[in-house]
């Protein structure tokens, strides 16, 4: 099995059957939407209902941060739970604008980044110590979209605009 330490794990701690609190190992903002199809004895105010009118009793729950009970719990399980280690947080912590290995800023991609889903990956060289590794990226969205066609109008309105001046 390959670790991913970007791997998030919830731990959902049950007491009877309602839900005590939800445990992560990661401090990435996950909302959590608890769903229980067993409505008997539920108040009204406390059944939500699918657009198919499926009713169930949910809510959200918050989740709290604590590496050491997920881990134990996951242990339980005989599955490892990934640690991220201190040259990994540094590099995270100066956004990957430094060379994990020695620290210096005189880095460079040494390629496209290849893209597999939400996750790109791509090549980095370091051109002091000569180290070379992979970044990772996760896709989160896109920004400063321009369509050709919208540009060319851009263009057009420019020159009408000096053409008037």
């Amino acid at each position: 099995m390959t670790l991913n330490a970007n791997e998030i794990r919830l731990v959902i701690h049950l007491e009877g059957g309602l839900v005590q609190a939800v445990y992560s190992n990661s401090s990435a903002p996950v909302r959590v939407a608890i769903q229980d199809f067993d409505i008997e004895g539920a108040d009204g105010d406390e059944i939500a209902m699918l657009d198919d009118g499926t009713e169930f009793l949910g809510h959200i729950e918050p989740i709290f941060r604590n590496d050491s009970h997920v881990a134990d719990v996951f242990a339980a399980f005989d599955e490892e739970v990934p640690t991220v280690d201190k040259q990994q947080k540094d590099y995270v912590a100066n956004k990957g604008l430094i060379c994990p290995k020695c620290g210096a800023d005189d880095i460079e991609s040494t390629g496209s980044v290849e893209i597999d889903g939400p996750i790109g990956f791509g090549n980095v060289e370091c051109s002091n110590c000569k180290a070379t590794w992979t970044d990772q990226y996760r896709i989160v969205g896109f920004d400063n979209l321009v369509v050709e066609q919208d540009l060319f109008e851009f263009r057009r309105k420019l020159k009408l605009s000096e053409s008037i001046e």
